[in-house]
């Protein structure tokens, strides 16, 4: 490892269909797992192409811009997430509805799908020989890895 090839290079394949990160469990004892797809990838400059307009018209409305930009993210970088529970500890399922209202209802959920979609090193085209086949980075911008057992593979 040391060149650019090996630092800057990334996998389109886990780019565009994301990798998954590890939230820890819920109370069920199962993983809590986001899958998260690279910024800029193909899917997701042609989803801010598509909004752009709206986005300019909606200059000065903090709300709309937010929620066209939750938008982007539901459908270009966030493709699904598995042991997610609601109040009564039934599964959230990933529809596209249900990830643009959490994007939008917690901040810091955005901020987090976000930042490891900025993240690059999840998706060095040598990221999966060094974290091996079933590995799941630990959160969002960290390198350490951990083995999950939720029978998906990226």
């Amino acid at each position: 490892m040391g060149t650019f090839e090996d630092l800057f290079e990334t996998d389109d394949e886990l780019a565009t269909n994301g990798v998954p990160i590890d939230y820890g469990e819920n109370s069920k004892g199962g993983k809590i797992v986001f899958w998260v797809a690279e910024a800029g990838n193909p899917n997701h400059e042609k989803q801010q192409r598509r909004r752009a307009k709206a986005l300019d018209r909606a200059r000065g409305k903090p709300d709309v811009q937010r929620k066209l930009t939750c938008e982007i993210v539901a459908d270009s970088i966030l493709p699904k997430w598995a042991g997610v529970l609601d109040a009564n500890e039934k599964e959230i399922e990933p529809t596209r509805d249900n990830k643009i209202m959490y994007l939008f209802k917690y901040k810091k959920f955005f901020l987090d799908v976000m930042e490891a979609a900025m993240d690059m090193r999840n998706f060095r085209a040598s990221a999966e020989d060094d974290m091996g086949e079933d590995s799941v980075p630990t959160s969002a911008g960290t390198s350490k890895t951990e083995k999950v057992s939720t029978g998906s593979k990226v």
